[in-house]
């Protein structure tokens, strides 16, 4: 799928579970190293009550969401929206950016990036333990800004580090 053609566009309520399908392949390749194999099962059989939630809240008009598609197939997504920091850098934060890993080094996620937030000021949250998404991040210039804070609940021995582009 890597030399596949997808097509960047607004995400609609209809794209929901394909997105949550993401997100879950998503935190499986991502975070296996850092999140129990429990916990990440237990992602799969939540994925009906996070769907319900995200249809709840898909028609909030200050977050933009984008997803990317291949051959009829929700194969990236972004969701960006208002700094959820108080003392934040950036009055724009990046949510969400999810591409599927058969994707990896395609260039959606920057074409992701790009419709959802521009080349504007933002900041976004990463797990310290994503070199992969750091790395990403930086290439679009983000700098790590010295703020962290761990995940909750069971996941609260996972930092998080918030990453900056002021200006670009």
């Amino acid at each position: 799928m890597s030399d596949a053609t997808w097509t960047v566009r607004p995400a609609t309520v209809d794209d929901i579970e394909a997105i949550v399908d993401l997100r879950i392949a998503g935190w499986r390749v991502a975070y296996a190293h850092v999140m129990s194999a429990d916990f990440l099962d237990r992602l799969a059989a939540r994925r009906d009550v996070e769907a319900a939630r995200r249809r709840a809240r898909f028609d909030d008009p200050s977050t933009r969401q984008i997803v990317g598609e291949c051959d009829g197939r929700i194969v990236g997504w972004g969701m960006a929206g208002p700094s959820t920091d108080d003392d934040a850098p950036a009055a724009q934060e990046l949510y969400a950016l999810y591409v599927h890993p058969e994707l990896h080094g395609s260039g959606l996620a920057s074409a992701l990036l790009e419709a959802v937030i521009g080349r504007n000021p933002a900041s976004l949250w990463v797990l310290g333990a994503n070199p992969r998404a750091r790395a990403f991040y930086s290439r679009e210039g983000f700098v790590a800004d010295g703020a962290s804070k761990m995940l909750d609940g069971e996941l609260s021995h996972i930092p998080e580090i918030r990453m900056v582009r002021l200006a670009s």
